[in-house]
């Protein structure tokens, strides 16, 4: 990265509130080495960052649009092209921090469009796998769309009423209190299937349509089955594991332990 465009990535981190928004190290080592390439052509552009958010809200809704293609290298396209969104989404913030835009109303205008996005390629995921194999494969994928706002928007929420209270959250290298063995268990299994910290649910996406490749559809429990359900019926499970266990913590630890 030459020497300018680091200065530029150095003056777009300044402000970040780390302690609210702690990065992985994939943000940290890979996203935010990328990032700042688009940041550096949209401040050429003149684009804000509530625009870009949107932008990405655009993005993610064209990406949603593959999924209903029914071959799997249209989904390895789409599974790739989806971490263009977490790009953008690192993206507004460097752009409204380098213009000394930043305000609660952005932050906003950031997070709605993450979760609306998100909500778009779920939806595209569910809707191409019911093209495929059947209304059967809108089970597992609804119980993930309600499940996916349900966590998220609880999340949120919790982070905005830290902010407007201006409650304590945990510093990342802070000790939080001792769980019980049954939540830490159950989160870290949600974790398992849920996530890669930084990428979310799109490596799994991408590993399950290129097993597709190599695996023809099946039948289990007497519906028809491809290795791309089975991933989201996984993944709701995930979700159905993350739902109650962020909640318990919530009630048992406080909200700065969700932060």
């Amino acid at each position: 990265m030459p020497r300018w465009l680091q200065e530029q990535r150095a003056r777009a981190l300044a402000g970040r509130n780390n302690r609210y928004h702690p990065p992985s190290w994939f943000g940290r080592h890979v996203t935010r080495n990328l990032s700042p390439y688009v940041t550096w052509l949209f401040l050429r552009l003149g684009i804000s960052a509530n625009q870009a958010s949107v932008l990405r809200f655009f993005v993610a809704l064209a990406i949603a649009s593959m999924f209903l293609l029914q071959q799997p290298e249209w989904w390895i396209v789409a599974a790739l092209a989806c971490y263009l969104t977490n790009i953008l989404d690192s993206v507004d913030g460097e752009l409204a921090r380098l213009r000394g835009t930043a305000s609660p109303q952005g932050t906003y205008v950031d997070e709605f469009t993450g979760m609306a996005g998100g909500g778009v390629l779920l939806s595209g995921i569910v809707l191409g796998l019911c093209r495929m194999l059947g209304f059967h494969a809108i089970v597992p994928g609804l119980v993930a769309i309600v499940l996916l706002f349900l966590t998220r928007t609880h999340m949120h929420v919790l982070r905005s009423i830290a902010f407007e209270w201006g409650l304590p959250a945990p510093a990342r290298d802070s000790t939080l209190p001792r769980e019980t063995g049954w939540v830490r268990r159950a989160r870290k299994g949600a974790m398992y299937l849920l996530i890669t910290p930084g990428l979310q649910y799109f490596p799994q996406l991408l590993i399950a349509s290129v097993l597709d490749l190599l695996v023809p559809p099946f039948m289990l429990f007497g519906l028809a089955f491809n290795v791309r359900l089975l991933w989201l019926s996984l993944f709701a499970l995930g979700l159905l594991i993350a739902a109650p266990t962020r909640a318990w913590r919530t009630v048992r630890y406080g909200i700065s332990s969700q932060l």
